[in-house]
């Protein structure tokens, strides 16, 4: 019995982190819903500056005071725009996204194309339950979700955010976020199509750079397929071979194969068709054009230590053979999924009874994304960024 105080004092301890464990989840969640709210506004804020006269036709009204204490008409405007905002996103999520529709004039509602939306307002309105109840489920909850007759959710029941629901919620916000982004962009500026393209495909190829396989697949599915109108061919080319190489990784092969099956690759630059041969692990025709893009002077070697095509071959014996032979060196690959910003995170799971994850039935990839800038002293290719990177 003499050692009970100490026993105590262990239990007490293990009590408070768990319940810390179970805290941290519900903050990151409402940081990361937040986040969202914060560049909805901006964005927001975006389209009203470039159309001021979607102020000038409000009926709201505006006391003589906020008149006379603006400065100039350009500090009145803001006060107006910055007032319009804040009206705005005090209404619920689905009435700040029918703004945009309305604002913008889209022939299509967003939800009605956003795949995920009835997961994305689960997420927001879980976000609402950790912010002001604590996680238990409420009235309004339940009227605001979709739920199957499996699993239903009841009122009173305490919500978590497990790891699972947590990476799920962040891919889908990155991804709606993303493709609101774009979609706002190309109708306030139909001149700068080729610019948002370049955007869009890049970050897709960042996200399989970062091993974010599933939400790249997302979003470059999204450059190939989602966006109408005419693209510059080469950039067309680049995001099926990377929407390819997105599914590839992520275990889909038949929508990969699928997807360069869209294309005629015969009639390419070797750069391309190199590029395809490794997503089909094709190993002989990746040597052929090895050599002749060695031959030629193009590459150096290190597109094929670093872009991720080549995934797909870094490991055969004949492919490492003839890489030594070709450059006269060992083959150095740059590690798969660089800078992953939740590879030290680690959230408990929740019993499975206790936490209902309506987010994770969206095929969440692992993490989300990373801006962390790569890893010194390796140089870059001076090709790369003309072909599948650009």
């Amino acid at each position: 019995m003499a050692n009970y105080p100490t026993f105590r004092s262990i239990a007490e301890r293990g009590k408070t982190s768990h319940l810390v464990s179970k805290q941290i989840p519900k903050m990151l969640l409402i940081g990361v819903v937040s986040s969202l709210d914060y560049h909805i506004a901006q964005i927001m804020k975006r389209i009203l500056r470039k159309n001021p006269k979607m102020i000038s036709d409000s009926d709201r009204q505006i006391a003589v005071k906020d008149i006379f204490r603006a400065g100039s008409l350009e500090e009145f405007q803001d006060f107006l725009i910055d007032r319009e905002i804040d009206i705005i996103t005090r209404d619920s999520f689905e009435e700040q996204v029918l703004w945009f529709e309305k604002r913008l004039n889209l022939s299509r509602a967003i939800k009605d194309d956003y795949k995920k939306w009835n997961s994305l307002i689960e997420i927001i309105e879980r976000r609402n339950l950790f912010a002001h109840a604590d996680g238990i489920v409420n009235t309004t909850y339940l009227k605001k979700i979709f739920q199957d007759a499996e699993g239903k959710i009841e009122r009173g029941e305490a919500l978590f955010a497990s790891d699972k629901y947590f990476r799920a919620s962040l891919d889908n916000i990155c991804e709606f976020g993303v493709k609101i982004l774009q979609v706002v962009w190309r109708k306030m500026h139909s001149d700068q199509a080729d610019i948002a393209d370049t955007k869009l495909g890049d970050f897709g190829y960042k996200l399989i750079e970062r091993g974010e396989y599933k939400l790249a697949a997302n979003i470059l599915d999204f450059a190939v397929n989602g966006i109408k109108g005419k693209k510059n061919e080469e950039r067309r080319r680049m995001d099926m071979v990377n929407l390819s190489n997105a599914y590839k990784l992520s275990g889909q092969i038949k929508e990969s194969e699928e997807t360069l099956l869209m294309d005629d690759w015969s009639i390419v630059s070797d750069r391309f068709a190199i590029s395809v041969s490794a997503i089909r692990q094709d190993i002989p025709s990746v040597i052929k054009y090895m050599r002749r893009l060695a031959q030629s002077g193009e590459w150096d070697g290190e597109e094929l230590e670093e872009w991720a095509v080549f995934f797909h071959v870094r490991e055969d014996p004949v492919f490492l053979e003839e890489f030594s032979k070709i450059y006269h060196k060992n083959f150095a690959p740059a590690p798969k999924a660089r800078h992953k910003i939740l590879s030290g995170i680690r959230i408990e799971e929740e019993p499975e009874e206790q936490s209902v994850d309506i987010a994770a039935n969206s095929q969440p990839s692992k993490e989300l994304i990373d801006l962390t800038p790569q890893k010194k002293g390796r140089k870059r290719s001076t090709i790369r960024k003309d072909v599948l990177t650009n």
